[in-house]
């Protein structure tokens, strides 16, 4: 895992658990704030909030400052914390009740799958290219994918039906 591997060397062991804390705060802020905000088109805005998530990667790569890294973090926690629940509402209002779960199945298949693959192949890319090249590379590699899906018009002009 390329984030504690460049922390130990950058901002020590005790900073990067700060980092941690600073990220599990910006999920829950975001979720509880949730309950307030209606968003007329929430998964357009969700998925460009997702793209934020890659933010801490770059901030890996690029700076040795626990702040900048702790700022990033936060960002990106508040980033998943919209978009978690964001997804999840768009699930429950745009699919079909009786394939709901199937979806949901593929959702997760989809999402859990690719997260051995990345811890597998992180050790050895980050001893081929350097660690802070490889937090660079994903960073910006999950800002573009992300924001993918927004090039599909059904996607962009999606419209919340509660709203």
């Amino acid at each position: 895992m390329l984030g504690p591997l460049i922390a130990r060397e950058r901002i020590g062991e005790t900073s990067w658990g700060l980092v941690l804390s600073v990220r599990a705060a910006g999920v829950l802020l975001m979720a509880v704030l949730m309950y307030r905000i209606t968003l007329k088109r929430l998964l357009p805005v969700a998925q460009t909030c997702a793209a934020l998530i890659g933010l801490p990667l770059i901030a890996l790569g690029l700076v040795t400052n626990v702040y900048w890294l702790a700022g990033a973090t936060f960002v990106a926690g508040l980033s998943f914390g919209l978009y978690s629940v964001a997804w999840d509402s768009t699930l429950q209002e745009q699919i079909p009740r009786n394939v709901i779960a199937r979806i949901s199945s593929y959702d997760n298949l989809g999402s859990f799958i690719a997260i051995p693959v990345g811890q597998l192949s992180a050790a050895p890319l980050a001893n081929a290219f350097g660690a802070p090249s490889v937090a660079l590379l994903g960073g910006f590699s999950w800002i573009t994918l992300t924001l993918c899906p927004l090039a599909v018009p059904s996607v962009r002009g999606m419209r919340s039906r509660s709203s």
